[in-house]
């Protein structure tokens, strides 16, 4: 009997995780670069990959007069939006009914979805200083009737339950390899409970940062009965993220893949994924 486990890590996106989740998966330095780094205008190549419908975390819109929520990027230190220069068109709901009785951050995402659903990939540009933990997410404001296409989208508040990837280089600090890939090979029914395959996550920086990784499952389904849950420095990787400390350079992070045996597996091939964001912590 053949059980063959392969199970891939692809770390650009993050869908199906609690709350909201996004990536910058690419970003480009396009005017006045500096020797040592760092550029006034860079443009974010980002993907808005899911909005869990089941998040508890109360909507901060609930029962207001005014709403604006839009797509924007982190600007400043202190975590607010910047002026939003989006190529392809403004992804913004204003006072909707149903932005005021949602009560809760997964019922506003059906409200905004029912406009601009996600995944959704666009580019969003900075102007001005720039912050090597930028990242691009949802924002709000419960004080703005209208929201202008720059200076309107200035100052605002991040969504809670937003988890935001930051900026990869060169813009960015820290980059997460393509594909990292964990193969159990062919295992008899009785091995598959706790077999283990170790292998490193290779985080590339151009600077120290502490950050926090996030795994989009809990436990990855391979197969009916078969499952496997990650570890990342010797702790459960799942939803709610590891806390990792990065220095500049090459950071080989141990990982482990543990199968879990549930019920009664038939033989063959089985596969399955998750996807992981470096974010701020």
């Amino acid at each position: 009997m053949r059980k063959i486990i392969t199970y891939s890590l692809m770390f650009f996106s993050m869908p199906a995780l609690c709350g909201i989740n996004s990536t910058i998966d690419s970003s480009i330095n396009t005017k006045d670069c500096l020797p040592n780094g760092g550029c006034k205008q860079v443009d974010y190549l980002y993907t808005m990959h899911n909005w869990d419908y089941s998040d508890p975390t109360p909507n901060p819109l609930y029962m207001r007069n005014k709403g604006v929520l839009f797509i924007g990027h982190r600007h400043v230190a202190a975590g607010t939006s910047g002026p939003m220069f989006e190529y392809s068109s403004i992804r913004s709901i204003i006072n909707l009914p149903c932005m005021a009785t949602a009560p809760t951050i997964g019922e506003l995402g059906q409200c905004y979805n029912s406009s601009f659903p996600f995944p959704y990939s666009g580019i969003m540009r900075h102007e001005g200083e720039q912050l090597s933990t930028e990242c691009v997410g949802m924002f709000y404001s419960t004080t703005v009737g209208v929201l202008l296409p720059v200076d309107g989208a200035e100052g605002m508040p991040m969504l809670p339950s937003m988890i935001c990837g930051v900026a990869p280089p060169p813009a960015g600090q820290c980059s997460l390899p393509g594909i990292l890939e964990f193969d159990h090979g062919a295992l008899s029914s009785e091995n598959l409970q706790g077999n283990e395959k170790s292998a490193s996550l290779i985080v590339d920086c151009n600077s120290a940062m502490s950050a926090k990784i996030y795994s989009a499952v809990d436990t990855v389904v391979l197969t009916p009965g078969l499952t496997s849950t990650l570890n990342l420095n010797n702790q459960v990787l799942g939803k709610s993220g590891v806390e990792v400390s990065l220095l500049a350079g090459a950071n080989y992070l141990p990982m482990k893949s543990i199968l879990n045996k549930t019920s009664k597996v038939s033989a063959g091939d089985y596969s399955g994924n998750t996807i992981l964001i470096l974010a701020l912590p």
